[in-house]
């Protein structure tokens, strides 16, 4: 079994093929696009697919966990990769443990109801078995469709140190609650030994109050610091300018230290999974 990771995919993410009797495996070497290319699975991952042999069956997935407290994220990649006929529709709704999540996907048809950037998420917990199933519609004339799917398990904040103002404190980063949403307020990734181009994403941290970027070797466009509309502190050696004020070439995307903090516990859980039959953590399919 071969995996797929870095340098095949930007953020290491671990990918492996998975396929059953009643699955069909399919493949194109025409370049697929997607409307989200920033998280996009490798190439050689999304131009796969699963689909099953005939409308009444539904494409079927499974995983297990130890305890029903545990929480799971999933994320489903789904880009249609065969030519469909005019006359023909791939339609069909997704469910997990019988609760309907997401109906009448289409994927050949962008900005449908319920499916945004080609891929949809949900989260699973309460249960410790899990059974995932792609199920045709009534009026679909083609079977369902997958290429590819994440499974994360979501770590407990149990035992995460706190401290009396902040209910989300680790080090260096600190949360406020804005209308019971946690938003990141003060980010200190001083001297961290990062390095690299910097990640336009990062403006999105529009409640960001203080940041501190000092003694690391970023680079890249500082344009991203005029939408830290409630930015107050910066430190970090200045030597570029934005359109607003001058500030230091030095930048790492909060999206990049969630992306490490996840991984982080996906690593956790493949090691766990790898003793345990029927589970998995990334997974793509792949032709036989």
């Amino acid at each position: 079994m071969k995996i797929y990771r870095y340098p095949y995919d930007q953020y290491d993410r671990w990918w492996w093929n998975i396929t059953y009797k009643t699955w069909i495996d399919d493949y194109t070497n025409s370049t697929v696009g997607s409307s989200d290319p920033e998280f996009d699975p490798p190439a050689v991952i999304i131009q796969t697919a699963a689909l099953t042999t005939s409308t009444k069956d539904p494409l079927n997935i499974y995983w297990t966990s130890n305890s029903p407290s545990t929480k799971f994220y999933v994320v489903l990649h789904i880009v249609e990769i065969q030519d469909i006929l005019s006359t023909d529709l791939r339609e069909f709704d997704i469910s997990c443990n019988q609760r309907t999540l997401f109906s009448s996907i289409n994927p050949g048809v962008s900005q449908i109801k319920g499916l945004t950037k080609d891929w949809l998420s949900f989260t699973a917990t309460g249960d410790t078995y899990y059974l995932m199933s792609l199920q045709a519609t009534a009026r679909s004339t083609l079977p369902p469709l997958l290429n590819s799917f994440e499974l994360y398990q979501i770590p407990s904040a149990n035992g995460v140190p706190t401290d009396s103002g902040d209910d989300y404190a680790w080090t260096g980063l600190n949360c406020t609650l804005y209308s019971n949403v946690p938003r990141i307020t003060h980010l200190n990734l001083s001297s961290s030994g990062l390095t690299g181009a910097i990640i336009s994403s990062f403006g999105n941290l529009t409640a960001l109050i203080s940041l501190d970027l000092s003694g690391n070797d970023l680079s890249g466009s500082l344009a991203f610091l005029d939408q830290l509309v409630a930015l107050t502190y910066l430190i970090g050696d200045l030597t570029q300018k934005s359109n607003k004020k001058k500030t230091p070439v030095v930048l790492i995307a909060v999206i990049g230290v969630v992306v490490l903090l996840l991984l982080a516990a996906a690593i956790i859980l493949v090691l766990c999974l790898r003793k345990r039959p029927g589970t998995f953590f990334i997974l793509s399919v792949f032709p036989s």
